[in-house]
This record gives structure tokens, sequence and C-alpha cells, in this order.
């Protein structure tokens, strides 16, 4: 499971990338009513794009979950 995220690094630059969860916190979300009738297709070891320095570090926040992530973006 992933989120895409976009960067603008000035008025005509923009970086996409995507940021992933842990396989374990989208066991979680497949659990879900809303999202078990989908079902799951690919997990982290075995999607070709997921990088490690691209999965979110998640936690438990109030009624859902706080995600934090570190963007280091080279303009060059």
């Amino acid at each position: 499971m992933h989120i895409h995220c976009k960067v603008h690094l000035d008025t005509t630059t923009l970086l996409t990338t995507q940021l992933f969860f842990d396989d374990a916190m989208t066991a979680e979300v497949y659990v879900a009513e809303s999202y078990s009738a989908v079902g799951r297709d690919v997990d982290n070891t075995s999607d070709s794009i997921v990088e490690d320095s691209l999965v979110l570090t998640v936690t438990a926040a109030d009624d859902g979950y706080l995600g934090l992530i570190t963007f280091g973006v080279d303009p060059a």
C-alpha cells in the first residue's frame, strides 16, 4: 500500500514519488471491512518500486495513524 507525494522545488520543477507503509501496517488495513473485499495483491518484498528509505514510520494517534518521513532533495 502506498500514497503518492509531490514536492515542488520551484514554479516549474515537480518531483513525484511514492511513500509506502510497512507490511504489518498494510495487513492491518486489509482486515478492515472496506478493504477486505478488495484483497491484497502485492507486499513490499515483491514490489519492485519499494525502497526502505520510502517506508513511513507510522504510530497510532487518536483515532488514526501518524506517518513520518524526512525528505532530502538534491535539486541537481
